[in-house]
C-alpha cells in the first residue's frame, strides 16, 4: 500500500496506493468547499493535486445530491479524494449534529477515498486534565471504526493531544495498534496560525517516535508553504489546507520561498506560474490570487522533492527558515530530538554537504560524524568545525566533501605517492571509522596489496593474495567491502551490520537477488540506510553483502520493497 522509492533521512518520496489509484508523497490535499468553489475540482486535478471536503458540509447541504451520485461525480474527480469528519467545524463552531457512527458510515456510503473519524481537535488553551478526556474519547471512536468495519475506504488514524506532547504519545501509541491506513496528526492549526513553529515541531516528532514507519504520516490544516520543507523533512507525507483560498480571500499571495506579500501593494507579478504570465497584477481578484497561491503550492512540492532526490532536504531547510523568526526558533528545537534523527542519518551522500554557519551544527551529519570519530586513533590530524580528525580521513565522508563558507582542508597541489604500509593504514582506519572494528591483524599484512591512482595518488582497490576485498568509493572515500572482506571479519563485527533472511529468501540471495524487507527475520540496531551490510541465513552463514536501503525499524515494518541492493554473493562464480 505505501513504497518508499526515495528518501533523504525521514523524508520520503513515495507510492501510496489508494482504491486502484497512486498518490506520490509528499503532497497537500486541496481543501474544496462545494458551497464555496473558489477553484474548481477540474482546476486542483490539472495541477496533480488531490482533493478534500468535508463530509460535515456534505452531509448539511448537499446530502441527497451525493448520496444519489456519489462522491466522485458529484466533485466531477477521479483522483484521490479525502473526507474530512466536520471534527474541525466541531472545533471553530460547537458541536456538530451527527454521530460519530453517522459520520463513518456517511464516508463510507458516498464513496469517499480516505475517510476520518469524528475526533476531538484538542485546541492550545485545554489544561491537560481536559485534553486527557478528548484523546480518550478520540481513541475510544477510532475502536468503533472497526466495530462498525471499514468497507472500502481507507481509513486515517488521526492524532491529538495540542500542546501536550505526553498525550500525542498516548494517542500514537494506541492508533498504532489499530488497522488504520495512515494517520493524521491533529491540533496543530492553532499553533501554525500563530506561527508557534516549535510546537509544530514538537508534535510532529512526538507523534513520529510512535507511529509505524510503513504508513503515511498526514498533516491536518498545514497549508502556507513556509512549513512543506520542515514539515517533510521530520516525516510528513502528506498534508491539507484551505489556506490558499483563505489567503486569496484576504488579498494575499504567496511566494515559495514563504514570503507572503499583500497584492495591493504590488507594482508587478513575482512568479513566472501560468497565472502569473497571462494575467497583470491589476487583473488579480481572488480567483487568480486563489490559482497562483496552489501553483506556488504545487511547485514547492515539486521543489521538496528534487531536493530529497538530489539528498538537498536539509540544506533546503535551511534556505527557508530564513524566511521567519519563528522558524528559526522551531529548527533549533530539533536539537531536543537529536537520537532520533540520528537514526536516519545516511551513511554518505551522493553530493557534498555545504556548511552555512552555526545553525548547519544542528543536522545530523556532523553529530554522526563527530560520534564515529572516537572509534579512531591517529597521531596526524586536521582541524575539521570543532573537531579534530585523523590525516587518514582526509577524503572520506563528510570530511572531505563539507563545502564551507572558507576554505578549511586546501586541496592537494598535486598527486602525492604513497607507499604500500601508508595505503594499507589509511584502509585500516578508513574501516575502523565505518565499522569499528580493528582490522590492523588482516589488512596491515604483506600479502596486502593496496592498487594506488598514478593520476590522484588515491587509493582504488584492495587486494589480499590476488582476492579483491574491496574498493574505495571515489565519490565519498569510503570502503566498499567485498564478500570476501566479510568472511575474513566476520567474527570481529560481533553480529553488528548484519541482516538476517528467513529460509523462502536465501537462494535467491545468495545468487545475487535483492533482499526485499518481506523476508528480513531480523537486523543489527546500528544499520544506516547506505551502510554495507552482511546478510545471513538464519544459521548465521553469510551468503551475501550489500548497501542497506531502509533503517532497521522499516526493515521490520515493511513488507513492500528492497531492504538490502545485493553487491555480492555466494554463487556469484556460477553461471546465471
Amino acid at each position: 500500500m505505501f513504497e518508499i522509492k526515495e528518501r533523504e533521512g525521514l523524508a520520503r518520496i513515495g507510492k501510496f496506493r489508494v482504491n486502484g489509484k497512486t498518490l506520490e508523497t509528499p503532497t497537500i490535499f486541496v481543501v474544496y468547499n462545494p458551497n464555496i468553489p473558489t477553484v474548481k475540482p477540474e482546476e486542483i486535478k490539472k495541477l496533480g493535486l488531490p482533493l478534500i471536503t468535508s463530509s460535515y458540509i456534505l452531509w448539511k447541504t448537499r446530502k441527497e445530491e451525493v448520496e444519489k451520485k456519489g462522491l466522485h461525480n458529484f466533485l466531477n474527480f477521479d483522483g484521490v479524494v479525502m473526507t474530512d469528519s466536520g471534527a474541525f467545524q466541531a472545533f471553530q463552531y460547537g458541536d456538530v449534529d451527527l454521530t460519530n457512527e453517522s459520520v463513518i458510515e456517511f464516508q463510507k456510503r458516498i464513496g469517499s477515498d480516505i475517510g476520518v473519524i469524528l475526533d476531538l481537535i484538542v485546541g492550545m488553551e485545554e489544561d491537560v486534565e481536559k485534553a486527557r478526556g478528548m484523546v480518550e474519547e478520540t481513541i475510544r471512536r477510532a475502536r468503533e471504526l472497526f466495530e462498525l468495519g471499514k468497507g472500502k475506504t481507507l481509513w486515517a488514524g488521526p492524532i491529538q493531544g495540542g500542546k501536550h506532547t505526553e498525550l500525542i504519545k498516548l494517542c500514537a501509541r494506541e492508533m498504532e495498534k489499530m488497522d488504520f491506513d495512515l494517520f493524521c496528526i491533529g491540533s496543530v492549526v492553532p499553533a501554525l496560525d500563530n506561527y508557534w513553529f516549535d510546537i509544530v515541531v514538537n508534535q510532529i516528532l512526538t507523534a513520529k517516535q510512535h507511529l509505524p514507519f510503513n504508513k503515511p504520516v498526514h498533516l491536518f490544516g498545514a497549508g502556507h508553504p513556509i512549513i512543506f520543507s520542515l514539515a517533510v523533512l521530520l516525516g510528513i507525507d502528506l498534508f491539507d489546507s484551505a489556506y490558499y483560498a483563505l489567503a486569496a480571500k484576504r488579498g494575499k499571495y504567496l511566494l515559495q520561498s514563504g514570503q507572503v506579500l499583500d497584492v495591493s501593494s504590488m507594482s508587478d507579478v513575482a512568479c513566472t506560474c501560468p497565472i502569473c504570465t497571462s494575467h497583470s497584477i491589476k487583473e488579480f481578484g481572488e480567483k487568480e490570487l486563489a490559482l497562483h497561491n496552489l501553483h506556488v503550492i504545487a511547485e514547492e512540492m515539486k521543489t521538496i522533492k528534487q531536493a530529497i532526490r538530489e539528498e538537498r532536504l536539509w540544506e533546503l531547510v535551511e534556505q527557508r527558515i530564513r524566511a521567519h523568526p519563528s522558524m528559526v526558533k522551531a529548527y533549533v528545537e530539533l536539537r531536543n530530538y537529536k537520537k532520533f534523527l540520528d537514526k536516519f542519518e545516511p551513511a554518505s551522500r551522493k553530493r557534498g554537504t555545504f556548511y552555512f554557519d552555526r545553525l548547519s551544527e544542528i543536522r545530523p551529519v556532523f553529530r554522526v560524524a563527530a560520534s564515529r570519530l572516537k572509534r579512531v586513533e591517529s597521531k596526524k590530524k586536521f582541524r575539521w568545525l570543532r573537531w579534530d580528525v585523523p590525516a587518514e580521513l582526509k577524503h572520506t565522508y563528510p570530511f572531505g566533501q563539507t563545502v564551507f563558507p572558507h576554505t578549511m582542508i586546501g586541496k592537494d597541489d598535486e598527486a602525492k605517492a604513497i607507499s604500500q604500509t601508508e595505503a594499507r593504514n589509511i584502509v585500516v582506519k578508513i574501516v575502523q571509522y565505518q565499522y569499528g572494528i580493528d582490522t590492523t591483524s588482516i589488512l596491515n599484512s604483506e600479502d596486502v596489496n593496496v592498487e594506488i591512482s598514478k593520476s590522484t595518488g588515491r587509493i582504488r582497490r584492495v587486494y589480499k593474495s590476488s582476492k579483491l576485498l574491496g574498493t574505495i568509493r571515489a565519490q565519498d572515500g569510503l570502503f566498499i567491502p567485498t564478500l570476501e572482506f566479510f568472511k575474513l571479519t566476520k567474527e570481529l563485527f560481533n553480529n553488528t551490520y548484519s541482516i538476517w533472511v528467513d529460509k523462502e529468501a536465501e537462494e535467491f540471495v545468495k545468487s545475487g537477488r535483492n533482499v526485499f524487507a518481506k523476508f528480513v527475520v531480523k537486523a543489527s540496531s546500528n544499520i544506516r540506510v547506505g551502510d554495507e551490510v552482511m546478510v545471513l541465513n538464519k544459521n548465521d552463514e553469510l551468503i551475501a553483502c550489500g548497501t542497506a536501503l531502509m533503517t532497521p525499524l522499516e526493515m521490520s515494518q515493511f513488507k513492500r520493497g528492497a531492504a538490502v541492493n545485493v553487491r555480492d554473493y555466494l554463487h556469484k562464480d556460477r553461471a546465471s
